[in-house]
């Protein structure tokens, strides 16, 4: 049986032998019936050959058909491929350049943050050099100034005793001025009296 036709069963060998054996002469009748039965079958044969070239030709449009349609899926999945492939490369491309990039800001924010550590690093110095003279003007002028102190302070005594004894000569001559006077004013008194 081939695509559901059953196969025509062809005339044994027996009877095509008991036919050609036999030595009666068959009837005119037996000869047509035996040539239309002969004609239905070759018939049918015909029909079934017919009907399986039908199907042959079916089987191999849709073979063809089927290897069309694969030949056009390869196609459709190398041009997938290809196309995977393109944009993988593409986005290897951007990611190296992303990556590229951020290699480059990263050294970027590295030598700044190292600047800005020589940057601060100077101007502690500067500013512990500046606090350093700070500190050693401040002495120094402290130390002026007690020096200033003690000179003013010896000034301010020495005027203290020097202003004490022009004091004492003062009363001292104040003293000797009034006797002075006194003994003038007795010599006066004496003189009228003469």
């Amino acid at each position: 049986m081939i695509s559901g036709i059953p196969r025509p069963r062809r005339p044994s060998a027996v009877t095509n032998v008991s036919t050609f054996v036999t030595p009666s002469t068959p009837s005119i009748h037996a000869v047509s019936t035996t040539k239309q039965t002969n004609y239905q079958r070759e018939a049918v044969s015909l029909n079934e050959v017919k009907v399986l070239r039908a199907t042959n030709t079916q089987h191999a449009t849709e073979i063809m058909l089927l290897r069309e349609g694969k030949k056009t899926l390869e196609k459709m999945l190398a041009d997938e491929r290809a196309l995977h492939v393109t944009q993988v490369e593409a986005k290897d491309v951007v990611i190296a350049k992303l990556q590229q990039r951020l290699h480059q800001l990263e050294l970027d924010a590295a030598q700044e943050k190292q600047e800005h550590n020589l940057a601060m690093k100077s101007i502690e110095e500067k500013l512990f050099e500046m606090h350093s003279k700070w500190n050693t003007s401040k002495e120094t002028h402290v130390k002026e100034m007690l020096v200033l102190r003690r000179h003013c302070d010896y000034q301010v005594e020495s005027i203290d005793t020097k202003q004490i004894k022009y004091q004492r000569q003062v009363q001292k001559l104040s003293k000797e001025l009034s006797n002075v006077m006194r003994e003038r004013q007795i010599l006066r008194d004496t003189m009228y009296l003469l």
